[in-house]
């Protein structure tokens, strides 16, 4: 009997301890939940897009600009496994330099990625009423500055596209297939499709409005206003916007000033 006593006690302890080892155990994996959950949240948080200028390039690292959002100045560093893009550079030397505009991804300040073009200049703000006449053919030799039969992004903004840091540069580079650093005719007709003023252009506001007008009622719903557009991305945000008389359809003088507003961006800003 004393030895069954003592096993007992023997098994009663060594039962306890399992429960507490077990209890410690539920007790670090819980607690280590949380902390990988912040490990990985602040890492994401270190990843992040930043896009602007170059105000000084430097073999190792660019002091840049940022121009969105938040704008800062910051030291961003260029190593061996920094992936750039040299976006429609044409016949010039593929290079960063002083005036570049760059839309990178960087980890902490180490930048992963970026698309980098030339110096813009003065981009294209409103197409011209004579543009809007003009054929494909015809917006190429205008853009086509120094006559190689090319057209560079520097001069597709100046003269076509107005310059977009966020997505010109990566719509240039696609549309580039064979990565020349420049467009030829063919792949300039492709991208100038997706113009804004080009696009809203091509019939006049009444043809688009009547065109849109599904039922015929004389107002567009928020789904006739998608067809107007050409896109159902945001179109309730816009379509609230557009409609200035807040009657919950567009009359064709509302719907005429959302085109003419496409067409000349600088009517909107003066709006604002």
């Amino acid at each position: 009997m004393r030895l069954q006593t003592i096993d007992g006690k023997i098994d009663t302890m060594i039962h306890s301890q399992k429960l507490t080892l077990t209890a410690l155990a539920s007790c670090l994996i819980a607690m280590s939940v949380p902390a990988a959950a912040a490990e990985k949240k602040s890492s994401a948080s270190q990843d992040s897009m930043l896009i602007g200028i170059v105000e000084e390039a430097h073999p190792d690292h660019l002091m840049i600009a940022t121009t969105m959002h938040k704008r800062q100045k910051k030291r961003l560093i260029l190593n061996n496994q920094s992936d750039v893009k040299y976006v429609g550079y044409d016949e010039k030397k593929h290079e960063v330099e002083t005036g570049s505009m760059f839309r990178a991804q960087v980890s902490g300040d180490v930048i992963t990625s970026m698309y980098v073009t030339p110096a813009i200049g003065d981009g294209l703000v409103d197409p011209t009423p004579e543009m809007l006449k003009m054929t494909p053919g015809e917006l190429f030799q205008l853009a086509d500055k120094n006559q190689n039969g090319k057209i560079s992004y520097a001069e597709l903004s100046q003269a076509i596209k107005p310059h977009k840091p966020k997505h010109g540069p990566v719509m240039f580079y696609k549309a580039d297939t064979d990565k020349t650093g420049a467009l030829n005719r063919a792949q300039f007709d492709e991208l100038l499709v997706t113009v804004t003023w080009w696009k809203m252009s091509r019939k006049t506001p009444d043809e688009m409005f009547k065109a849109s007008d599904q039922d015929a009622d004389g107002v567009l719903s928020e789904e006739e206003f998608a067809i107007l557009q050409g896109t159902e991305a945001h179109v309730d945000k816009i379509f609230r916007s557009v409609d200035k008389n807040k009657s919950g359809d567009l009359d064709p003088a509302e719907a005429s000033a959302f085109i003419n507003a496409k067409i000349y961006p600088s009517l909107k800003d003066k709006a604002e």
